[in-house]
C-alpha cells in the first residue's frame, strides 16, 4: 500500500492541529506556547521532508497551505492569543502576504497531475475546516464539491476498492499524555494495516483516528442543530 512521505514528515503537526481543535476552549492555552510549538512542528516537518529527497518546490507549497490553514484556524476561533496571532501570521512571517485565503486554491489548481503528494496535504486542510474565500452562507457546497474532486484526482486509476467498514477509531482523540507522545515522535501503536477506508488515498492514514472525530462532530451539528433548534 502506497504511502506519502510528505503527509508523514508533517504527521505530528496535523496531530497537534487536530490536538488543538479539541482542548481550545476547555484549557486555553497561551499564544506563545502555541507559536513555539507550530513554528518548531513546522520546522521538524520540513527536515523530515527534505531528508525524505521530497522536491523542494512540493515542500515550499506544502508549507504554505498548512500555514494558511493554521493561520485561519486561530484568527478565527477566540482563545487567549487570537490578536496576537493576526498580528503575525505564518503567512506572512514565511510567505510575505496575508491572502493565503485566495491564495490556497490558486496554488491548488495550479498543482501538475504528478504532484499528488502535495495534492494530498492540501485536500487534508480542506478535510479539517480551511475555506478560504469560500467563507460565505453558501459555500459549503463548493468546499464539498472541492474535496470531492481532489479526492478522484488522488486516486491512482485501478486502485481497488477497500471492503472492510468495520469501527476503526474505538479510542477516539488522544488524552494529553498520548497528544504529547505524538508530538515527541513516538510510533504510533495502531497497524496501518488496520486502518481501512474506501477511497481515502492512503498518506491519511497516520491521522485519520484525528480527523475522524472532528468531521463527525461537524456532521452531527449539521444534522442535529436545525432539529433541537425546532424543538426549543
Amino acid at each position: 500500500m502506497r504511502s506519502n512521505p510528505l503527509v508523514d514528515a508533517y504527521s505530528n503537526l496535523f496531530a497537534y492541529l487536530c490536538h488543538l481543535r479539541e482542548t481550545l476552549y476547555a484549557s486555553p492555552p497561551q499564544g506563545e506556547e502555541v507559536r513555539n510549538r507550530i513554528e518548531n512542528l513546522l520546522a521538524a516537518g520540513d527536515q523530515a521532508a527534505r531528508s525524505s529527497g521530497i522536491a523542494s518546490t512540493d515542500i515550499h507549497q506544502a508549507f504554505f497551505a498548512l500555514c494558511a490553514l493554521i493561520d485561519e484556524f486561530l484568527m478565527n476561533e477566540s482563545w487567549p492569543g487570537q490578536d496576537i496571532w493576526k498580528r503575525n501570521l505564518l503567512q506572512t512571517q514565511y510567505f510575505q502576504t496575508t491572502n493565503a485565503g485566495e491564495e490556497f486554491f490558486s496554488s491548488l489548481s495550479a498543482l501538475r497531475p504528478e504532484q499528488k503528494w502535495v495534492r494530498e496535504i492540501f485536500y487534508l486542510c480542506l478535510c479539517l475546516g480551511f475555506r478560504g474565500r469560500y467563507c460565505k452562507p453558501g459555500d459549503e457546497a463548493v468546499i464539498a464539491r472541492l474535496k470531492e474532486a481532489e479526492l478522484s484526482a488522488l486516486k491512482t486509476p485501478g486502485e481497488p476498492v477497500l471492503q472492510d467498514r468495520s469501527p476503526l477509531f474505538p479510542q477516539g482523540y488522544p488524552s494529553d499524555d498520548e497528544a504529547a507522545s505524538l508530538l515527541l515522535g513516538r510510533t504510533s501503536t495502531f497497524d496501518r494495516s488496520q486502518i481501512i477506508l474506501a477511497l481515502l488515498p492512503p498518506g491519511l492514514f497516520l491521522i485519520l483516528f484525528l480527523v475522524y472525530t472532528f468531521v463527525l462532530k461537524g456532521m452531527f451539528d449539521d444534522i442535529l442543530g436545525p432539529i433541537l433548534g425546532s424543538g426549543g
